[in-house]
């Protein structure tokens, strides 16, 4: 298998346990694990449950970040059965819906929720169920076609109820490939996972990334804080990192500069927009060949579809150019192709499109069409081939008969006040149909934003009808699991 490329997403650590057996793959606080370690502990779960999983079937893993997770996912995986991973905060009432929806044969979790669960009728395992054999131990596999499901993922989107995305492994394959050539990575990279395993934006462009390439994870245990967070990319000699934009919004408040790091490499973002002030600030503390890296996707996408390392100019809507393998389409609502700097909905053609929702063909077929995905947002194309994004389709606000995407002014709001987070939000309105509505959090630091301020700052800066009819003060917004504000 040494010079074999993997084939399903289990023959990634197989082949990095023969290459590269007493390399470590994982550090996890003080804990060190080789790839050996790794997948004989994997071999160990498998033998508590071959019995209980068939090919083919769906296995529920609610597990915080943690080698545990890791041993799951393959064990499950290499038993040619699929796996569903859940956020760890996930309740009680979201993992039995889960496990009914796909009729999961087993679900993996802590001791603590195996102990709700286990009055349920489902057939639960806890992570404290199995221990490390022999290190000879072999692994059970049993290889599937790489056009068969191997994840099933929940969206994150931002409105409505989630949906079971299905990813082949051939779809998380070729997205993995296609990321690591996008930033140039090499086994030597060791990466630093602060972000849910099991999104989508994790599970493939961190962890099954570096493990594909046999370099290091480093699982960041704890909370995250800004400076404990720095102190282990130097501790670590991290090279490479994932943010959320309220990670970076964090790190800009650190009062002390980080110029001692060497190793790293790259910052990646993505799951929404950076203001080029909070983007500045992390910059100036940071070494100066350390590069900021832009992403965007989605999770039918399998994620990744752009990147942009960012040089001089920043520009929070333009997110690069397509990776490898991925061809981007601006077309009309009638799915006519329209030409450079028209805005239009963005679709999106590769390897990666998942193969459908689960047992949702009504959704399926209205995002997918001749193998291209429509991913509902709007945007164009410029001279280079790079993506613009103008905001999210079914966010659009019709005022007074005017669309107007609710970004545009979250934006300018932000970059031009003090604030934690701006959201415009439409409001049923006799006359408009819908009025704009702004909820802002001031920082901490600063309690002197007033409302009126911005309202006479947008009237400066806005055609009439993208000026919001007020705007509210707030404390806190909703958000979804994975850290974006709640739209609905």
């Amino acid at each position: 298998m040494k010079d074999m490329e993997p084939r399903c997403i289990g023959e990634i650590l197989l082949h990095q346990a023969e290459r590269s057996p007493d390399r470590i793959a994982v550090t996890f606080g003080e804990e060190k694990w080789t790839y050996k370690q790794l997948l004989s502990t994997t071999a160990a779960l498998q033998l508590k449950i071959e019995e209980r999983v068939r090919e083919g079937e769906a296995v529920v893993i609610c597990l915080p970040n943690s080698p545990a997770y890791i041993h799951a996912y393959f064990a499950v995986t290499l038993l040619g059965a699929v796996i569903m991973p859940l956020y760890s905060g996930s309740s009680e009432a979201e993992i039995r819906l889960a496990c009914r929806t796909v009729d999961a044969a087993l679900c993996i979790t802590t001791h603590e929720m195996k102990c709700k669960l286990s009055n349920q009728n489902l057939s639960v395992l806890s992570q404290e169920d199995w221990q490390a054999p022999d290190e000879e131990t072999k692994p059970i596999y049993k290889p599937r076609l790489a056009e068969e499901v191997a994840l099933m993922l929940q969206t994150s989107g931002t409105t409505g109820n989630p949906k079971i995305v299905q990813h082949t492994h051939h779809n998380l394959i070729t997205n993995v490939k296609a990321h690591c050539e996008s930033l140039s990575l090499t086994e030597k990279d060791t990466v630093l996972i602060t972000l849910p395993m099991p999104f989508g934006y994790c599970n493939t462009s961190q962890f099954l990334s570096h493990l594909y390439l046999g370099g290091e994870l480093v699982i960041m245990t704890g909370l995250f804080l800004p400076t404990s967070f720095m102190k282990t990319m130097q501790e670590q000699d991290i090279t490479v990192v994932t943010a959320v934009p309220t990670m970076l919004q964090a790190l800009s408040l650190l009062k002390s500069d980080y110029k001692a790091l060497p190793h790293l490499r790259y910052i990646c973002f993505g799951g929404g927009q950076v203001t080029p002030n909070i983007l500045e600030s992390v910059r100036k503390k940071l070494p100066s060949h350390v590069k900021m890296v832009q992403t965007y996707g989605q999770t039918e996408a399998g994620p990744r579809i752009t990147t942009r390392i960012i040089s001089e100019v920043y520009e929070p809507s333009n997110v690069g150019q397509a990776i490898r393998g991925v061809e981007i389409s601006i077309r009309d609502e009638e799915g006519n192709r329209l030409g450079v700097h028209e805005p239009g909905d963005i679709w999106v053609h590769s390897p990666s499109i998942m193969k459908g929702y689960y047992l949702n063909t009504a959704e399926t077929d209205k995002v997918l069409q001749n193998g291209w995905l429509r991913t509902g947002d709007r945007g164009y194309l410029d001279e280079q081939n790079n993506l613009w994004i103008l905001g999210r389709t079914k966010l659009l606000i019709k005022t007074g008969g005017k669309q107007v995407h609710p970004e545009e002014i979250e934006r300018l709001i932000m970059e031009n006040f003090p604030l934690e987070q701006a959201i415009v939000k439409g409001e049923a309105d006799p006359w408009l149909g819908e009025a704009l509505v702004a909820y802002i959090i001031p920082h901490k630091s600063n309690t002197l934003v007033e409302a009126t301020d911005i309202l006479r700052f947008c009237r400066s800066k806005l055609s009439a009808y993208k000026v919001p009819k007020r705007v509210e003060i707030v404390q806190t917004l909703p958000r979804t699991a994975t850290g974006k504000i709640r739209r609905d």
